[in-house]
């Protein structure tokens, strides 16, 4: 293996390592993601069920798995950064507007 391939095992097995533990958390307590979008987007907060986050959270265990495996990896690369884009997205702080003193 050259180096540039263990680099690639090394960021793919960091990658997976945390969809593993996002994924197996969503899919044991769906309730904390459920209150976490409350406080961030509370309009999509109230149509987010426990089944949705499970459907969220089987896509995050596959695309894991999908990343330690040669063939499907960047197909699981792509779907990775789209997952990360969902999260950053429904994650930001919402903007306030100032207020002048």
């Amino acid at each position: 293996m050259t180096l540039v391939d263990w680099l690639i095992a090394v960021v793919d097995g960091a990658a997976a390592s945390v969809l593993l533990c996002a994924g197996s958390a969503k899919l044991i307590a769906p309730r904390h993601l459920e209150q976490a979008l409350a406080e961030a987007v509370p309009a999509v907060a109230r149509n987010v069920r426990p089944g949705a986050v499970r459907c969220l959270a089987a896509t995050e265990l596959v695309v894991a798995a999908a990343l330690l495996v040669t063939p499907t990896r960047m197909s699981a690369a792509i779907a990775a950064a789209a997952l990360g884009v969902c999260f950053s997205v429904f994650g930001r702080k919402p903007s306030t507007p100032s207020t002048k003193a």
